[in-house]
């Protein structure tokens, strides 16, 4: 090489410097070239700790997620568990319900087919046949029929309720004639409309069944 190249070179890293030799200066160069390489060693490992820092920190992360979705999932278990119970709770209420209901339908069936049937009794005039076949005990002729016990409560022109429209209006617990507070009778009143010109109108009367469903009385619901 040039020895003016070579000096360039030296100068070139080492700051002109009168006092030093060329031959000075190409040892200190060559020194710090000596250095270099463990400087980049350096930096390397620095770096490799860095990388390890954040792959350390990332899985650190994966774990920590790891162990809320297990919490998470467990939490979703318990829940999972709460809900499966207040349905079991809700479903054996569903079936008592239904099983009311079941027999509330049958009880007026019951209801409504004995309550037709004492019309048709009383319009072919059939007294003594209703006291027998009901076992009840009235007072009756073709134009009352009173109960004992509701007096007052007479049902007026009884045979001719026959001939008039009869529809349902409710079924209710209690005696709606003498106490509404008592569970030992069940009423249910009926429509009935006079469609008779120069006579329309409508009237109630109401039929006392027992918890039996054997009818207990018949009155005027009006």
């Amino acid at each position: 090489m040039n020895r003016n190249k070579w000096k360039a070179g030296v100068d070139e890293y080492i700051c002109h410097d009168p006092f030093l030799s060329p031959e000075k200066k190409a040892a200190i160069l060559h020194n710090m070239r000596k250095k270099e390489p463990k400087s980049t060693r350096k930096r390397v490992a620095l770096f490799g700790l860095g990388v390890t820092a954040a792959l350390t920190a990332a899985l650190f992360l994966v774990l920590q997620f790891q162990t809320n979705d297990a919490d998470l999932v467990t939490s979703i278990d318990g829940g999972n568990e709460s809900l499966q119970e207040e349905l079991a709770a809700l479903q054996e209420e569903n079936e008592v319900l239904r099983e009311e209901f079941s027999g509330m339908v049958v009880d007026l069936q019951i209801f409504d087919h004995t309550a037709r049937n004492i019309i048709s009794l009383l319009g072919s005039r059939d007294f003594e046949e209703l006291k027998e076949r009901y076992n009840v005990d009235y007072n009756a002729s073709e134009d009352r029929l009173e109960f004992e016990g509701y007096e007052g409560f007479e049902v007026n022109n009884p045979t001719t309720k026959i001939h008039y429209p009869m529809r349902l209006m409710y079924i209710a617990p209690g005696d709606a004639i003498q106490d509404n507070s008592t569970s030992e009778v069940i009423s249910v009143c009926y429509y009935f409309y006079n469609r008779t010109p120069g006579e329309e109108g409508k009237f109630s009367i109401i039929f006392g069944f027992n918890k039996d469903r054997t009818i207990r009385f018949i009155a005027n619901g009006d």
